[in-house]
């Protein structure tokens, strides 16, 4: 196909053309033509948004099914036609090569006629990005998108366009798009892409409509919660409908082995963390017991479950002291407190427990310990940060002044 000079093509070839080629990357068209090997125009880079809309009307927008609709007839409708079509009608007039072959026509066509969803589009980059634009401004869009979500939110791009259009949808348009990723949930939460229409979706409908997400959670809870994706999904349950989760947080917090699990993993100590961040007393009880049923040393030094050690010593409660005096013990110089001190990990949790003793016995007691442990700290680097943080909580008074200098002394 010869194209024609630049001085040559009317302005209504240059519209097509310009249409043409952000048609080229989004519609299916496209993949038909290279299956047959056909010949089509080196187009040019799909234009911006502002190139298809009017210069003279502002308030004219922009008519996807128009883009995508083309006629076999080129003759004109009995309708006044409007701008964009005219101009790709006009076409015809100049060159007969220069229209696009019967396979673009028929699936341009297609894409355009009611009905018919635009999961082609929406699982493309520029479609997805043209899509993203236009849903605010023609929410009416969301209706070609009815049965596509399975589709979607496993896709990159398509994943996007379904979080788009469950913002923009009504709320009863919302129930029938959700609906229909009944059955599908486990996998949409463990998905790199269906965990993000999820998570909107949880954040966007009210909890008392999410009851068939939290029943198919859980039926396999422990797997969702020890994924890389699925734990975020918890998380977002838990910061919007916590007090629905009832049947699925005791799959978890009725059994200390499951919960120990739980607190070691990778992402299954994110979901505990969050947990404990409601700040429920029968929550973190459970919590603490489970984990003084197990090997705290063990807890102390693993990465993760560290951290959730130290989510529990920061909130206030009996657990809180029952945990406390499992690290530091009443008597003795070789309590778990000794021990960790220098472990890659523990060394932080050492750090949280002199940052918030807070009463004299306690405060004492960690600077007994302290005192005790001075040679060994003063050796190691992560003892170094162990006597920079008593430094900081104690080196105010002169009588704790005067034990720091003890210690760095020894």
């Amino acid at each position: 196909m010869m194209a024609l000079p630049v001085a040559a093509v009317p302005c209504d070839v240059m519209n097509w053309e310009m249409r043409a080629a952000a048609l080229e990357r989004w519609a299916a068209w496209g993949k038909a033509c290279q299956e047959q090997k056909m010949a089509f125009p080196a187009f040019r880079e799909p234009p911006g948004l502002e190139r298809f809309t009017s210069k003279n009307s502002k308030s004219e927008k922009l008519e996807l099914c128009s883009l995508l609709t083309l006629s076999d007839d080129a003759s004109a409708p009995s309708d006044p036609p409007r701008k964009s079509q005219r101009s790709i009608s006009s076409l015809s007039t100049v060159s007969s090569d220069s229209r696009p072959s019967s396979p673009e026509r028929q699936c341009m066509t297609s894409l355009g006629m009611p009905g018919q969803d635009l999961s082609i589009l929406a699982c493309q980059a520029n479609g997805s990005a043209m899509l993203l634009e236009l849903l605010p401004k023609q929410p009416e869009l969301v209706l070609q998108l009815k049965g596509c979500m399975p589709k979607l939110v496993l896709d990159k791009h398509g994943g996007w366009v379904a979080q788009r259009a469950l913002e923009v949808a009504s709320s009863d348009l919302q129930v029938q798009l959700a609906s229909e990723l009944r059955g599908r949930i486990f996998s949409c939460s463990r998905h790199m892409h269906g965990n993000f229409v999820l998570q909107k979706l949880v954040e966007l409908r009210k909890p008392s409509a999410l009851t068939f997400i939290i029943e198919e959670l859980t039926e396999k809870a422990l797997d969702v919660a020890t994924h890389v994706y699925g734990c975020r999904v918890l998380q977002r349950l838990l910061e919007h409908c916590y007090e629905k989760l009832g049947s699925l947080l005791a799959v978890f917090l009725d059994c200390p082995k499951s919960l120990r699990t739980l607190i070691s993993d990778a992402y299954g100590s994110n979901v505990v963390r969050a947990l404990l961040s409601r700040g429920q007393d029968g929550v973190m009880e459970k919590v603490v017991d489970a984990m003084l049923e197990g090997d705290v040393m063990t807890l102390a030094k693993n990465r993760h479950s560290s951290l959730v050690l130290e989510k529990c010593l920061e909130l206030q409660g009996e657990s809180r002291d029952r945990l406390w005096q499992a690290f530091l013990g009443k008597h003795g110089l070789s309590p778990p407190f000794m021990q960790i001190m220098l472990d890659r990990f523990g060394n932080y949790l050492a750090q949280r427990l002199i940052n918030i003793s807070n009463s004299e016995t306690e405060i004492q007691r960690v600077q007994k310990l302290l005192t005790a442990a001075g040679p060994k700290l003063a050796k190691s680097p992560n003892g170094k940060h162990i006597l920079a943080a008593a430094q900081n909580k104690f080196g105010n008074s002169k009588k704790e002044s005067g034990c720091m200098n003890q210690i760095e002394s020894s």
